[in-house]
């Protein structure tokens, strides 16, 4: 009876086996074919259940790409709390049942191929028994390192080695940790590359899935400017590969302005005061719209009603290099590097550690304060190092090297002299107003002989007349909203009345100095407030002819447009729109606006700042500006014939008011250029005392630049003669 039974159950699974391999396969993409029929069971879950995505929708896409038939495979940067290893199991069940081709997984060694075959993939049977079924019985089909399925699919994980590289044919593969792999297996190259070798047979019906966190370094460190926002810099290992692909990044929508912004530890803050746990409790994420910096915490706040992380995950998109999401959630834009018909297409993935599901901000934050502080102490940056490849999903950039060593060096050589006041040796004044979407930023310059250049101030004007309708005070009155100068006109008449504030006291007391000429940017964007199509250029343009005598005269403004095809370094130009396609610009050929040859005047400024020592166009760089003046002022470097920004992610205005400034100083407004400084023809604007219009005394002055009973009006001599000019440069 024994025999019968045993015969039963023999011829059972023979035919069992016969027919699961003749039953067609189920259509059904990853993440669905996963809801469906994976079951789970980890620390990250209360006892065994289906699997969902409610932690981690950020593998939805990814998921879905591997199982896309226009898609070859996948380049995943993640971090190590971000559940990237769980996509290959998924990967192996989902091809076992319902795309049966071979597979095979490749980890960094031998150890780590085993401790994956016994824990990950073994546990993964455990939890799903309807896959481990489907494993042909036997010693020979069923090891640690190999599984054959019923279906005729063959599973087997390999450590990397020529050997195990090669002579045999995989449909699938994946190499997780990819970054931890040797660069050259055995003399035969990457991995990947003969991984990929390995599943030519297949043609495009190959999948590839990569992932790791960066941490393979270049030989030689060097400034990296992405020429794109979602650009990795060029390290070899999986950014390398990532930049192949089309460099898709996880984007957050604020719940507020509704914009949408990438989930990058560029936009994660703490505290600079207090303990190192005190500081991490302080860890929270700030939208980068400038009009709203609504503030998140790792955690929903339920007095507030702000998400958390997990919620703004729930609703998180991602976003290919060269496209951007409008508030409704559509993309719009060109990608940069799509797929094209006949040509093997991968998809590339970056999630950065903020939006990874199995770590806190916090977490993040104090790993990262303790590894910073050894590396101050003792200069080990290894720790450091680990925390941003594995926590942040960072590449690493030395210190020295990140956002280039200029800024430092800059302000290592400031001077000391005092903020908001005429310098010693300066003769006039200019400032310059760089227009942006949600305020102006001003910066005033003096300026003496041959070019010799101070900046004394700097601050922004950005709030307007209107009322913010979300954003509320402590008192529950509504704020006020910031300026727009593309959408109301009306906005223009605080930069008005901020301008006419400008007055300067001259360092020894002896008067007040207003800016000889203000520069204002009129170059812009479009905006729409209704159905009135509007601009920066236009609302410029109206807000110059509307100055008058008793505000600012217009003879002491200039609007500014940077244009890089200029043959001469400024021209003055009075454009006409009526009847061209820009007539939108506001232009009837009445205003005049300066145009800026912008690279050439930006060689001009960089030789300026290259100089260390006192001497003509020496800029004297102020010692109360902060860290982040010094860092717009080196946001651009030279790139073959132009200037481009070191980051999309970078300001530059200090370094554009700078450049304008400049500009101003050596057009036919003022020439200093051309100037012999020590003669006693000086326009009256570089002469010293109530000879110079832009110079109001607080007390007499006379010939010896002493106090003097004679009336400010008939003072006829400056308070320091050529003589004593030339000796305070040397001359």
């Amino acid at each position: 009876m024994n025999d019968v039974r045993r015969y039963i159950r023999t011829v059972a699974s023979l035919v069992s086996g016969s027919l699961s391999g003749l039953r067609p396969p189920e259509r059904i993409s990853l993440p669905d074919f996963a809801k469906k029929h994976v079951w789970v069971d980890n620390p990250s879950t209360a006892g065994r259940q289906r699997l969902d995505f409610e932690k981690t929708p950020y593998q939805v896409e990814p998921l879905e790409s591997l199982s896309d038939p226009d898609c070859q495979g996948v380049r995943m940067v993640a971090t190590s709390r971000a559940g990237k290893t769980f996509m290959s199991t998924l990967l192996v069940a989902h091809t076992v049942e319902t795309n049966p081709m071979d597979i095979m997984i490749v980890p960094p060694s031998r150890s780590t191929a085993t401790t994956f075959a016994k824990d990950d993939l073994e546990k993964f049977f455990e939890q799903n028994d309807w896959l481990r079924q489907k494993i042909r019985p036997g010693r020979t089909t069923n090891s640690l390192l190999m599984k054959k399925f019923r279906n005729g699919t063959i599973l087997s994980i390999v450590w990397p080695s020529a050997k195990n590289l090669a002579g045999v044919n995989r449909g699938v593969v994946c190499l997780p940790d990819y970054d931890r792999i040797k660069a050259d297996v055995d003399g035969e190259g990457s991995v990947y590359n003969q991984a990929d070798a390995r599943t030519k047979l297949y043609g495009f019906r190959k999948k590839i899935f990569v992932e790791s966190s960066p941490s393979k370094n270049p030989e030689k460190f060097e400034r990296f400017e992405p020429e794109s926002p979602h650009q990795a810099p060029p390290y070899p290992g999986i950014l390398s590969l990532y930049n192949e692909g089309d460099r898709r990044w996880w984007y957050w929508q604020c719940t507020c302005c509704r914009n949408w912004f990438p989930a990058h530890p560029d936009h994660l803050r703490y505290d600079d005061e207090g303990t190192p746990k005190q500081r991490a409790a302080s860890a929270r994420v700030v939208c980068p719209t400038e009009a709203c910096g609504a503030v998140y915490r790792h955690d929903a706040d339920p007095d507030t009603g702000m998400p958390g992380k997990h919620e703004l995950n729930a609703n998180g998109r991602w976003v290919p290099d060269g496209m951007s999401l409008t508030p409704e959630g559509d993309l719009i834009g060109e990608m940069l590097n799509p797929p094209m018909p006949g040509v093997m297409n991968y998809r590339s993935y970056w999630l950065f550690g903020v939006a990874a599901a199995f770590q806190s901000w916090e977490q993040m934050v104090l790993a990262k304060i303790n590894a910073e502080q050894v590396y101050a102490e003792t200069g080990d940056d290894s720790q450091l190092k680990t925390v941003l490849n594995t926590d942040f999903g960072l590449p690493w950039i030395p210190p020295h090297i990140e956002n280039g060593s200029a800024w430092e060096d800059y302000k290592a050589r400031a001077l000391t002299y005092a903020e908001k006041e005429v310098p010693p040796g300066a003769l006039y004044l200019i400032t310059t107003v760089d227009t942006q979407k949600y305020r102006w930023e001003v910066q005033t310059h003096a300026f003496g002989p041959e070019g010799r250049c101070w900046i004394i101030d700097r601050h922004d004007v950005k709030f307007s007349d209107r009322l913010h309708e979300t954003r509320l005070k402590a008192d529950k009155t509504p704020e006020r909203a910031w300026v727009q100068p593309g959408a109301y006109l009306e906005d223009w008449q605080h930069l008005t009345t901020a301008l006419k504030k400008l007055e300067y006291p001259m360092h020894d007391g002896s008067g007040k100095m207003v800016p000889a000429i203000i520069g204002v940017d009129s170059g812009g964007y479009g905006e729409r407030d209704g159905d009135t199509v509007k601009s920066v250029t236009a609302n410029a343009v109206e807000w110059w002819r509307n100055l008058r005598g008793d505000d600012i005269p217009r003879s002491r403004v200039m609007l500014l447009k940077g244009d890089p095809k200029l043959r001469a370094l400024t021209e003055i130009k009075h454009p006409n729109g009526e009847k061209r396609t820009d007539r939108h610009s506001g232009n009837r050929g009445d205003v005049p606006i300066m145009h800026i040859s912008s690279n050439d005047i930006k060689d001009i400024v960089a030789a300026n700042l290259s100089r260390e020592v006192d001497g003509p166009n020496y800029v004297s760089l102020p010692d109360w500006a902060e860290n982040w003046w010094f860092k717009e002022l080196t946001s651009e470097h030279r790139s073959g014939d132009k200037w481009v920004k070191n980051s999309q992610k970078v300001r530059n205005e200090a370094w554009d008011l700078l450049c304008y400034a400049t500009a101003l100083n050596r057009s036919v407004l003022f020439q200093a250029d051309r100037i012999d400084w020590f003669s006693e023809n000086l326009p009256n604007w570089a002469r010293i005392g109530i000879q110079n219009p832009f110079f109001t005394p607080t007390r007499p002055v006379g010939a010896d630049g002493n106090a003097s009973s004679t009336s400010a009006n008939e003072a006829s001599e400056p308070y320091l003669s050529l003589e004593e000019i030339g000796a305070a440069y040397g001359d």
